[in-house]
């Protein structure tokens, strides 16, 4: 998937400035609502880059509570970010939005829901 700073800026206002309803159109259109992404896709950003030697340099160059407070704290990011991704997921499913089976497959008890909206919608 491209960054999305690497795709066009059709998202902004004539001005040039952020436009929301804009960028929603846009983002819809590239994929990149949490709902269109996979739970890895969306938090992928919060993983590791490297061995922690590498993202806080070597062993005593920083105390072990300040790397354990800093892993903590990554952590909980990305708890808060799953977790506002299957709401997201769950909100679209139930607004009858397509979310693909992919997405749908990293949450299996939001799958009724994505059954009844599809029975719905073909009805």
């Amino acid at each position: 998937m491209a960054l999305a700073h690497e795709l066009d800026e059709s998202w902004r206002a004539d001005d040039g400035k952020f436009d929301i309803a804009r960028w929603h159109v846009w983002a819809r259109k590239h994929g990149l609502l949490p709902w269109q992404r996979t739970r890895k896709a969306y938090v992928a950003h919060l993983e590791p880059k490297g061995p922690i030697q590498e993202r806080y340099g070597p062993f005593r160059s920083m105390s072990t509570f300040a790397m354990a407070a800093c892993e903590i704290e990554r952590l909980e990011l990305k708890r808060i970010q799953m977790l506002a991704h299957e709401r997201s997921v769950k909100q679209a499913l139930e607004r009858g939005e397509p979310v693909s089976q992919e997405v749908v497959a990293d949450y299996p008890h939001l799958a009724v829901i994505a059954l009844v909206s599809a029975d719905v919608i073909h009805q």
